[in-house]
């Protein structure tokens, strides 16, 4: 007995007890603890997750997850940006840590300074506080932060605390969660309810029900942001515009994902001049892609750019790329539409943007007489720890007119008088480089796999996205406002050319008469489930629809 009791004393001594660490995270400006991103990682380079951090969703392909698939909610993330694993807590982070030496990181959006420090645990009870600081508050200028496109699984309002919890750790006050189908269903990442009845709003965060449906690998991507009511026109499922018609009746507001690119293409030259198409994801994937956009502004149309993550469908985290919104009416699901449709937005993955001319902001439509000279004002703030910007860029009709080296102090302003000759769009754009993050991966997929998500995920394999992921030496930063809009004595048509949307036009009419469709494999969840019978039933009325809009580009251009 004195024997087994020995050796167990023994044992016991070469064990090390955890300690209770509990660290405080506070914005010093509130004086309140406040959520966060958190990296913990011990001398040997382990990660370690806080006791009580948030459980985070990563559902996607299946919502709700079959029962061989189903476990409890993960509460920590792979950032691919850092190579890390980290977490998120919602003010306080309790750990149980063996004695030794720590690294910590504290993020929380790029409007929060980067935390970093180490600390050390021994034989006590640690109780620390750390400061969490806003570098750039352009909230106080009526700005509001949005992920415009994220799949979050709620299949009750019990979820509701929990992810905005979630998401203001990251600093976002729009949480624009999209519930997607296909032909056969619409149940993927699942909303409780649409409109007012699913909207909720708790600790600085509105989560706002949406969806991206239609979505095929014909015309791409659609996706509908702030409607009363889900839209479900299975029937008419190719029809796009039939279901962003009813999605605009309902107070919505309708566009497209993944920059316009892939099929995306085909279905923005459907859409776009029938009238219910307002809006263009133009970041996302780290990658800003403009040519699809900037040939539809030099057409003279009105498209307002968003950004969003997808998350969790590809590697990232909820905001990295964001849409902002100038809302001067209190948060609610009405203005976020309103400031959409009023084209008020910049998209961002780190700098802040502002743009006016004569005092008239981002998505203003102003009138100019000919050789009218005009005050042009502009900046961008950044964070240097995050973020390198060497050039500033004001774009006019898609060609740069001014450019301005950019300081490394984090900011940069300019004023000046300028002379626009022609009428269309003006917009200010940025690209620089992350700081501190890791080298992005080459993007090397095999031949089979790239032609399948050529046809089920919009612009997933297009040939300009992937040529520029591969080619990347380090991560880059971006910004880019909506345009403010000029017209010169009532002209307000850019100097665009309508042949490529018209050959596309071309390419869909001949496809929808000769029958000839390539159909795709039906048993991944993202597959669109749209083959022959479909697109023959709707053939009669999209082959008006090509006709309506050849037509409407005719009206704009003297192409055919």
């Amino acid at each position: 007995m004195r024997t087994t009791v020995l050796l167990l004393l023994l044992l016991l001594a070469e064990v090390t007890w955890g300690e209770s660490v509990t660290i405080r995270f506070v914005d010093p400006q509130s004086k309140s603890l406040t959520p966060v991103r958190v990296e913990l990682i011990d001398s040997g380079g382990t990660s370690v997750t806080a006791k009580n951090a948030i459980p985070i969703s990563r559902e996607c392909a299946f919502a709700p997850l079959p029962v061989w698939l189903s476990q409890p909610p993960p509460n920590k993330i792979d950032n691919p940006f850092t190579g890390t694993q980290q977490h998120y807590v919602s003010g306080i982070g309790r750990y149980d840590l063996e004695a030794g030496t720590y690294r910590l990181r504290v993020f929380k959006g790029p409007e929060f300074e980067v935390v970093e420090q180490e600390f050390s645990v021994s034989n006590q009870t640690l109780d620390m506080t750390v400061e969490v600081n806003r570098w750039s508050d352009v909230k106080t200028d009526g700005w509001v932060s949005a992920d415009t496109h994220l799949h979050l699984t709620r299949q009750s309002s019990g979820s509701d605390e929990n992810i905005t919890l979630w998401m203001a750790a990251e600093d976002l006050q729009i949480a624009n969660l999209l519930q997607m189908g296909s032909l056969t269903h619409f149940a993927a990442a699942p909303q409780y309810a649409f409109g007012d009845a699913g909207t909720y709003f708790s600790n600085g965060t509105m989560l706002v029900p949406g969806q991206e449906h239609p979505r095929t690998h014909l015309f791409g991507h659609g996706i509908s942001l702030g409607a009363s009511s889900q839209v479900d026109e299975r029937a008419r499922y190719i029809q796009y515009n039939a279901t962003f018609e009813r999605v605009r009746e309902a107070g919505g507001i309708s566009g497209f994902a993944h920059w316009g690119a892939g099929p995306s293409r085909d279905g923005l030259a459907l859409n776009v001049p029938l009238g219910n198409v307002e809006l263009l994801e133009v970041l996302s994937f780290e990658f800003l892609y403009l040519d699809a956009w900037y040939e539809l502004l030099n057409l003279g149309y009105t498209l307002v750019a968003v950004a969003g993550t997808d998350f969790p469908c590809l590697p990232s985290i909820p905001g990295r790329e964001r849409t902002y919104l100038r809302i001067d009416n209190p948060l609610e699901r009405g203005a976020i539409v309103d400031a959409l449709r009023a084209g008020r937005t910049f998209v961002s993955n780190g700098p802040m943007l502002d743009l006016a001319i004569e005092g008239n902001g981002i998505g203003s439509k102003l009138e100019l007489a000919p050789l009218d000279r005009v005050r042009v004002a502009g900046q961008i703030q950044y964070d240097p720890q995050q973020d390198a910007i060497h050039t500033l860029e004001l774009v006019h009709n898609g060609e740069t007119v001014r450019s301005w080296p950019v300081a490394q102090s984090g900011q940069f302003q300019f004023s000046e008088e300028i002379t626009f000759a022609n009428p269309g769009w003006v917009a200010l754009r940025t690209v620089g480089r992350k700081v501190g993050e890791t080298k992005p991966p080459a993007r090397a997929f095999p031949e089979w796999m790239e032609s399948a998500f050529s046809k089920w995920m919009s612009g997933g394999s297009s040939s300009e996205v992937d040529a520029f992921l591969e080619s990347r030496e380090w991560r880059n930063s971006y910004a880019h406002t909506s345009p403010i809009y000029i017209s010169i004595q009532g002209e307000a048509k850019p100097n665009g050319r309508a042949e490529q949307l018209l050959v596309r036009l071309r390419r869909i009419e001949a496809m929808l008469k000769n029958q000839d469709i390539e159909e795709v494999w039906d048993w991944m969840p993202y597959s669109d489930g749209v083959g022959a019978e479909h697109l023959n039933a709707n053939a009669p009325d999209l082959l008006i629809q090509v006709r309506e809009a050849k037509e409407q580009l005719r009206q704009r251009v003297s192409a055919d």
